[in-house]
């Protein structure tokens, strides 16, 4: 305590060694990382490149491709710099190759969004997590609807303009609004897929007035709101 008085209390523990315990065992595959050198794996049509210091140890790491399927480890090393998932899609055709991306695919089946960027016929999507990766398409548009306003509603004693914003597939990459053809700031909330409008920022100085909102995903899909409103 305060003026140096101690008191000890001593627990005896005994330990016991357990015959069950297996010790655990390294899985060795076909591929290994390097960590201090740059590494790529390749198969049909999928190639990874893996910078060196990607990850902080040496380990063995499965890998394989099942059509256009990569089955690369598990997501449970860590990595600290993004690596490179190439596909080769030479094999698609028309349109719908510009609306191809990279996805990662959860246990359950349900794809992610992975940045992935096209130049040629190679589309490479850019991570940092191992794992379960293929291609999917978007080629649905955005959808916007108002939230708490109507169509020629008036909106006098209002404080904010909320419009609700998603997209379904690769996400909502860009938005851009304007009232009466004006460039207005509307603050975007992720979890809540809305945009608000702040009516103090005085941009709005008509009775009649028409907010348009145009937005992209990240495959180039885009949709245009429109819609009329008043205010005194």
């Amino acid at each position: 305590d305060y003026k140096g008085n101690e008191t000890w209390l001593t627990i005896p523990i005994k330990g016991k060694l357990s015959e069950d315990i297996e010790p655990r065992t390294k899985r060795i595959t076909e591929h290994f990382i390097r960590v201090n050198q740059f590494n790529e794996l390749e198969k049909d049509n999928i190639r990874v490149s893996f910078p060196s210091n990607t990850f902080y140890d040496d380990f063995y790491i499965d890998f394989d491709v099942q059509n256009d399927t990569l089955k690369l480890h598990e997501p449970i090393i860590p990595a600290q710099k993004y690596f490179y998932i190439n596909f080769d899609i030479s094999h698609y055709n028309g349109p719908d190759k510009e609306k191809l991306y990279v996805a990662s695919v959860s246990k359950y089946g349900k794809t992610y969004y992975t940045r992935s960027e096209l130049k040629g016929n190679i589309l490479t999507g850019t991570t940092k997590s191992l794992g379960t990766y293929t291609l999917a398409i978007d080629d649905e548009k955005p959808t916007i609807r108002s939230i708490n306003f109507k169509e020629g509603k008036w909106l006098s004693k209002y404080r904010y303009l909320k419009v609700e914003i998603d997209d379904k597939n690769s996400g909502i990459d860009s938005y851009r609004a304007t009232i009466n053809g004006k460039w207005i700031l509307m603050e975007y909330d992720y979890k809540r897929k809305s945009l608000v409008y702040d009516f103090n920022d005085n941009v709005v100085l008509d009775t009649k007035n028409i907010l348009k909102i145009i937005v992209t995903d990240k495959t180039g899909n885009s949709s245009t709101f429109e819609t009329t409103f008043y205010r005194k």
